[in-house]
């Protein structure tokens, strides 16, 4: 039982890495997204 409770918290915490790294991807898509739309020419 403690062993089942160890593996679910590991897989939180793996769960919770992944939704940060995601987190912060999607930002910096976002950022780099807004930079490259003000640096395309105006036609």
């Amino acid at each position: 039982r403690r062993r089942a409770q160890k593996r679910s918290d590991e897989g939180e915490s793996i769960r919770a890495d992944a939704a940060r790294i995601s987190e912060s991807a999607w930002h910096a898509f976002a950022r780099g997204f807004a930079v490259s739309a003000k640096g395309l020419p105006n036609r």
